[in-house]
């Protein structure tokens, strides 16, 4: 195959049989003037030119006649100028022809562009673009409308080693572009030739890798409207990430859809008035730039939402639509993937009727929007509510422009009790947390998200915990997050994209750590509070270790830990280094009856774990017996029960506590009593409600002891470990 090389056709009438010169600038000044080139001619077909810095030679072609051309091969070198200019309408410019060679480094600025090869078909040339080679080797073409002689056929095409401009429709060419760059377009019209730039294909926006070869193809349609038909392509294949691809149909050819494919694409332009659709279980991925003159529409469902990513930038004054599918009889936390969201995204005039809501940082409180011209934002999260009686499930629309910048968002923060916000994820496809490092400045490194089924809310860590299983947001999906102070900033990073099957949630395999998890449960409603141990685990708060926790609005039952007035949904302690840890486990429950918890161990094999009911003074191994029922009221003390971890997996006992120990308060005073029978020596260990331990120490040869604590009004549990055997006793001081 020939290579398509850049080269200039000029103004002036010269033969074309000439021997092959050499020439090199040796001051600026014009074209046609020797001394430029400090020779006794200038340059004309077939030599071979060179502007050295930073020399500014100019080129005028006002003259230029039908059949004159100038082939030479160019190198323009880096802060050096090439500047062409033309003020004749009717001349045809710098003409674009094959097989020589223009190397770019420096700057180049050229009125008017048309192409070799259809000086003889007058229209075919294009002669109304401006094309700028800047001194990044970037090269731009502008199509410049309003202008009568000009003809819309082409606009025109510069390749060189370092950089091409395609300015829309050019006619088919064996040629192949290779090395490296930046591709730009600004128009794109479909003409009556078969194929555009590339080989057999399209090249539009797009950076080249160094050393490789771009492939173009371009959508005819003319089969069906499958992608994933190699016949409907120019190519005869289906495109890859290795080519750059068009969407322009002809006349009778039909519009492409994506279905139940993932395509990929080093690039992509959709023409004026074309369509390209992704079907809910599609997905597209572009690992160049967008350019969008046409129409982008991704279909959702109830299994599924199409996705799509585009790598670099995305430009064009073309639409895209996101469709987002909602269920009804349930809260939805929704965020618009696009721009030009109002309230009335969500109206659908009564049939069904919705609600939406933004959330307030400063009084916690969910906010009813009401006005339909009210701007929906990109980037942050409302509470979308669809009445099941009016109707059954509906399909949000969001119609604008996409992103795929970061977004960075500054979090509302009114004081300690504060600094909850609700983001959502910005992208046209879902956002994986999971992906890497967060950045979360000055702001708590757990995300959560609504769960209608549960009654509560799912959370995650930046440690990869928690009960939502994974760390992805899917499409239009919103999520909480946690501001700890005044400077707190969250940054998503458009590199954590990916496509995702998940329509809200999905489970994965759980974290492998030294953690229980218990669930309590009531009907359909469900909460889970998770204790664990780890070398990172400390007494107070481990920011993406721990999680706060944030409580459900609905009448269902909610389980928590406490930490230094913390309430947490998570508590990550060190690691287990003694024979026993206790740790408080709270309850607040939503209507009265009966309950249960549910509990799931993992990597505590050498460790028992007691769950003690301290209202009903029932102890449970939890390892042998993960399920515990219970009956709860609402109004009950949240501090009821207590989870011990026994490192050394020794027993407790309690069944014949009373006939071998006794243990009991008065006044301050927490007093031991043994039978004659038992050891009386040991050691004794007395926690509060929240697990931190007063008193420790131990005791030798006696029946009976005491022990003086500060405290007053306040359960403590005391625990007495002698010979193997652990007594464990609740005792309340006044």
């Amino acid at each position: 195959m020939k290579k398509l090389l850049f080269t200039l056709i000029t103004v002036f009438a010269v033969s074309c049989l000439t021997a092959q010169t050499a020439y090199t600038s040796a001051q600026s000044g014009n074209w046609t003037d020797p001394a430029t080139w400090g020779a006794a001619a200038y340059p004309v077909p077939g030599d071979t030119v060179t502007i050295n810095a930073p020399h500014n030679v100019v080129l005028n072609t006002d003259t230029l006649g039908t059949g004159d051309t100038l082939g030479i091969s160019l190198f323009v070198d880096n802060g050096a100028f090439l500047t062409h200019t033309q003020t004749a309408d009717s001349s045809y410019g710098v003409i674009i022809g094959l097989d020589q060679y223009f190397k770019i480094k420096g700057y180049v600025n050229v009125d008017f562009v048309a192409v070799a090869g259809y000086l003889t078909t007058g229209g075919a040339v294009r002669q109304c673009d401006t094309v700028h080679v800047f001194p990044t080797g970037r090269i731009e073409t502008t199509r410049n409308f309003g202008m009568a002689f000009c003809n819309s056929r082409i606009d025109g095409v510069i390749v060189a080693g370092d950089s091409l401009v395609n300015g829309s429709y050019v006619p088919y060419t064996d040629g192949r572009i290779e090395g490296k760059g930046r591709i730009s377009a600004s128009v794109f019209y479909h003409g009556a030739w078969d194929d555009i730039f590339g080989i057999k294909g399209t090249v539009f926006d797009a950076n080249i890798p160094n050393n490789s070869t771009v492939a173009g193809a371009t959508w005819r349609g003319g089969v069906d409207s499958d992608w994933d038909n190699a016949s409907n392509w120019s190519q005869g294949v289906v495109p890859d990430s290795s080519y750059n691809i068009a969407i322009l149909t002809v006349a009778d050819s039909v519009r492409p859809v994506l279905d139940s494919v993932n395509g990929r694409g080093a690039s992509m332009a959709i023409n004026m008035g074309d369509t390209l659709i992704i079907k809910p279980s599609a997905t597209l991925t572009l690992e160049g730039e967008f350019m969008n003159y046409g129409y982008l529409k991704l279909e959702s469902d109830a299994t599924n939402t199409a996705s799509f990513i585009s790598e670099d930038n995305v430009s064009g004054s073309g639409n895209v639509t996101v469709q987002n599918y909602i269920t009804d009889g349930a809260w939805h936390f929704v965020s618009p993937p696009t721009t030009e969201t109002t309230l009335h995204n969500y109206f659908f005039f009564g049939s069904p009727k919705t609600w939406l809501q933004y959330f307030d940082e400063a009084s916690n409180n969910w906010v009813y929007i009401v006005a339909l011209a009210t701007p929906v934002n990109v980037g942050q999260g409302y509470r979308l509510w669809v009445d099941a009686n009016s109707r059954s499930n509906v399909t949000v629309e969001y119609s604008g422009d996409i992103t795929i910048a970061a977004q960075a968002t500054s979090l509302d923060w009114s004081g300690p009790a504060n600094g909850w916000n609700v983001l959502g994820n910005p992208y046209t496809a879902a956002f994986d947390f999971d992906t890497g490092p967060w950045t979360f400045i000055g702001t708590e490194k757990t995300i959560w998200i609504w769960d209608q089924g549960s009654g509560g809310y799912l959370y995650w860590t930046e440690s990869q915990t928690g009960n939502k299983g994974n760390g992805i947001i899917p499409i239009g999906q919103g999520f909480f997050v946690h501001g700890l102070n005044a400077e707190a900033f969250v940054l998503l990073d458009p590199s954590y994209r990916t496509h995702s099957s998940q329509a809200f949630y999905k489970s994965k395999e759980e974290r492998e750590d030294n953690r229980l998890s218990i669930t309590v449960s009531k009907g359909q409603f469900r909460d889970e509070a998770q204790i664990a141990f780890g070398a990172n685990g400390t007494e107070g708060f481990d920011n993406g270790w721990d999680a706060s926790k944030l409580f459900s609005p609905l009448e269902a039952p909610q389980i928590y830990l406490v930490e230094e007035d913390r309430e947490q949904s998570i508590d990550y302690l060190p690691l287990l280094q003694s024979d026993e840890r206790t740790v408080a486990l709270n309850l607040e429950v939503g209507e009265d009856g009966q309950h249960t918890f549910s509990a799931k161990v993992s990597q505590l094999e050498n460790t028992r774990i007691i769950l003690e009911d301290l209202q009903t003074g029932e102890l449970q191994d939890l390892g042998n017996n993960p399920v515990y029922t219970f009956d709860a009221s609402v109004g009950d003390n949240p501090e009821r029960f207590v989870v011990h971890f026994y490192a050394s997996a020794t027993g407790i006992g309690h069944s014949n506590m009373n006939d071998e120990m006794n243990i009991y308060a008065n006044d301050k005073t927490i007093s031991i009593s043994f039978a004659e029978n038992l050891s009386k020596s040991g050691n004794v260990t007395v926690v509060d409600m929240y697990g931190r331990t007063l008193v420790s120490q131990q005791f030798e040869e006696s029946n009976l002891f005491s022990i003086p604590v500060n405290v007053r009004n306040n359960y403590l549990i005391v625990r007495v470990v002698s010979e193997g055997n652990v007594f464990t006793q609740k005792v309340f001081i006044k």
